[in-house]
């Protein structure tokens, strides 16, 4: 068992984070990621406040039934001065179990009367490119697959550990080079599609090469983010796998950033963006998804045209600039659109 399965299996033990946990998860607007941070943050007070959940709930309860008005506050000067202290040293840390905390009394019917203070929202430190090249040829097999299947995808971390081998099995035996998905985001209870391209059918069949090397047996339920035992793997590990492999030539790579990368190489190629919402599976509008996707032949069709945006083959993207540079030739020699295409299938 993780370190993160016992904690959120000792809040659970009691009946107000119990309570709490299930709460969250049933509005359908949190993951399991979420409900990991939360039960962290809640244990991490209770060790400051010497609480267990449920003598919080009590206490609250208690303090809400009082004559005494300040008396009836005295859970909000708590959280606040624990919520003080750790923002001096931890201010990230100090706002998610502020959020946390809020979160566990609220959904224990004893809300605080406690406003969220102003944070300053520091931008996502973009990944580029090149930085994810360069951390991908000094990566391991195992770490490849992380990187090339994210980037490729646009999935979150907590939907790619998900994938199994059965969702790609008859493309990838059948020795495809662009893959299609078909998958759910758990977290908005979407079904969509997305792809995979040349970068990680490569980075697999190198994976699965070793893997079978070592007398390990691929089967339709083998996760293609795992282990080297061929264990599923938490969204946190993928986290701190990346984290690791970037520090060791001076990069900060996270999920998150490459999800971004994706959205943002693609969008500069035009593609439109209720496509990409759909791909990184986002929740459209009725009238948008019925409207503007088109079927998903075309949408793999967009996709091949425009991978160069986000392989790090440097094969591709040689190959992407020798096909743009004819294309230019042929437009400046006279050649109309249907000629330069029909130049460009015989090339």
């Amino acid at each position: 068992m993780s370190k993160a399965e016992e904690v959120i299996n000792w809040v659970r033990s009691f009946k107000s984070g119990n309570r709490w946990l299930n709460s969250v998860l049933a509005s359908g607007n949190a993951s399991e990621g979420t409900q990991r941070l939360y039960a962290s943050n809640l244990k991490l007070y209770c060790e400051l406040v010497g609480k267990n959940p449920d003598e919080l709930i009590q206490e609250r309860f208690k303090q809400l039934k009082s004559d005494n008005e300040l008396e009836k506050f005295a859970a909000e000067e708590q959280l606040q001065a624990v919520f003080i202290k750790l923002r001096n040293q931890f201010p990230g840390k100090a706002k998610n179990l502020l959020i946390a905390v809020r979160s566990f009394y609220k959904h224990n019917r004893c809300p605080l009367q406690l406003q969220m203070p102003k944070f300053i929202h520091e931008p996502w430190k973009p990944v580029t490119l090149e930085d994810l090249r360069k951390v991908y040829e000094h990566a391991d097999a195992q770490v490849k697959v992380y990187i090339a299947i994210l980037k490729d995808t646009g999935m979150s971390r907590d939907d790619a550990v998900r994938l199994r081998y059965k969702d790609i099995k008859a493309d990838f035996e059948a020795g495809k080079e662009f893959i299609t998905l078909y998958v759910v985001r758990k977290k908005e209870a979407v079904r969509y599609n997305t792809f995979l391209g040349p970068d990680s059918v490569k980075a697999l069949k190198l994976w699965f090469e070793y893997l079978q090397s070592k007398g390990k047996k691929i089967t339709d339920e083998t996760p293609l983010l795992t282990t080297r035992n061929l264990k599923p793997v938490l969204p946190d590990y993928v986290t701190l796998t990346l984290l690791r492999a970037g520090r060791k030539i001076g990069k900060h790579i996270i999920p998150h950033g490459i999800r971004k990368l994706f959205e943002t190489n693609l969008a500069l190629r035009g593609i439109h963006p209720m496509i990409l919402k759909h791909w990184m599976g986002h929740k459209l509008p009725d009238i948008e998804s019925r409207y503007i996707l088109p079927p998903v032949e075309a949408q793999l069709r967009l996709y091949m045209e425009n991978y160069d945006a986000i392989s790090i083959s440097e094969t591709i993207r040689k190959e992407k600039e020798k096909a743009n540079l004819i294309e230019q030739l042929l437009a400046e020699l006279g050649f109309d659109e249907k000629q330069r295409e029909s130049c460009g299938n015989t090339t």
